[in-house]
């Protein structure tokens, strides 16, 4: 979800020092890019290593609400819920290989894709 996400903030949005990094999947092929992947990853390892970790006692992917945005009660664990994230994700999933096969045979990014800017 954070893929297909990322897709779009990234052609609005550029962070101080990367003015010169090509958009989209191009931007791994440059030096600042590169580093800046490198950061992503180790963030996600940082998250995934610590504030997002398994629990002892939970199910496998029951992270409860870790950032505290959901009301009690409200899209707790339970079974509607765990197949509407699932889906969720199976459908972020397609639409981030979308993204990446379509920019890699036009060479536009996800918002150029759709709206030509």
């Amino acid at each position: 979800m954070m893929a297909a996400l990322g897709a779009v903030f990234q052609h609005y949005v550029t962070f101080p020092g990367f003015g010169d990094v090509p958009r989209g999947i191009e931007a791994i092929s440059s030096g600042p890019g590169g580093v800046g992947f490198l950061l992503l990853i180790a963030l996600g390892g940082y998250l995934e290593t610590g504030k997002f970790k398994q629990q002892e006692g939970k199910e496998p992917g029951d992270f409860g609400d870790p950032l505290g945005l959901v009301e009690k009660n409200v899209g707790q664990y339970d079974t509607e819920w765990r197949n509407r994230e699932i889906n969720n994700g199976r459908f972020a999933m397609f639409a981030a290989i979308g993204i990446i096969a379509a920019e890699n045979e036009t060479g536009l990014d996800a918002v150029e894709q759709v709206f030509g800017l």
